[in-house]
């Protein structure tokens, strides 16, 4: 039987309460639990733009998700030709990452079947995505990017997979290997999984496989591993090297003192993995 857990904001009631911890930040220990499985619904209008889903219904599978300071969603949309879009659903307004949430709540993630075997996946009936992961850009508007890596880039994943003689990657964290010691995700390059590579930019780059049936969860997990996790680790280091900087344009009297203002008026890019204030106002700029 399900245990039914409350949102503490919300009340809203869903399944069985499961535990995780992405990367190696402890603040980033999450509780999330499935809410109500939605079916035929009409997915968000900005799905039109994909053309293969223009006018199309969805099942709708919602995850909710809670770590300290905050509470959000992410929605996996099952569409009937086995396509799947996952988005940031719902979160938090006016609490920690909304610089980050803001804007992770603008893309999208979309999984399709795979047109070709991937090797050493023979007789699975797959679907892939290619991997984005976030990083921080440094303007003062837009400040992520988000980056389709090569296996060699496979460190900019949490939970970093490792790479066999192969160059493939493979899972070693317990968060994503079964209780056999089999990973529960796969990976190959694009290449491996698409008939013809039509766009150069994704020629080598790195895939993640999941079975086409009754992925939803790792989906939304993996979503969060990608998209959400790096962002906020890039914040934290900002909240924490930035905080008490009072910082000058070179080019005029604008000051601005602490990360919340320092972000706002300036833009903060990474030297490495410590955080560095831009050296002119967004007004000079």
């Amino acid at each position: 039987m399900l245990q039914f857990a409350p949102n503490i904001r919300e009340q809203t009631k869903g399944g069985r309460v499961k535990e995780i911890q992405i990367g190696s930040a402890r603040n980033h220990h999450m509780k999330y639990w499935s809410l109500e499985r939605k079916e035929s619904i009409t997915p968000p209008i900005q799905f039109n733009e994909l053309p293969d889903l223009r006018g199309q219904s969805a099942n709708l599978a919602t995850f909710h998700f809670e770590l300290s300071g905050l509470a959000f969603t992410i929605a996996v949309y099952e569409f009937s030709n086995h396509i799947f879009v996952i988005v940031l659903h719902d979160y938090d307004k006016g609490r920690k990452y909304q610089l980050v949430l803001d804007e992770i709540a603008e893309i999208e993630q979309v999984y399709r079947p795979t047109e070709k075997e991937p090797p050493g996946l023979k007789g699975k009936e797959l679907v892939y995505t290619l991997i984005r992961t976030t990083s921080w850009c440094g303007m003062t508007s837009n400040r992520l990017r988000y980056d389709l890596i090569r296996v060699d880039e496979c460190f900019k994943i949490p939970d970093t997979p490792s790479i066999n003689s192969s160059d493939v990657l493979y899972e070693t964290s317990q968060n994503w290997i079964d209780n056999t010691g089999r990973p529960i995700v796969d990976y190959d390059i694009y290449d491996n999984v698409v008939e013809k590579v039509e766009d150069e930019e994704y020629h080598k780059k790195v895939v993640r496989l999941l079975p086409k049936e009754g992925s939803e969860e790792l989906m939304a997990l993996n979503f969060v591993r990608t998209k959400m996790i790096p962002g906020f680790n890039a914040y934290d280091q900002i909240k924490k090297d930035l905080n008490v900087l009072k910082h000058k344009c070179k080019d005029c009297e604008t000051v601005a003192s602490g990360y919340e203002e320092i972000l706002t008026v300036f833009g903060v890019s990474f030297e490495g993995k410590k955080p560095k204030a831009r050296e002119t106002c967004k007004k000079c700029k």
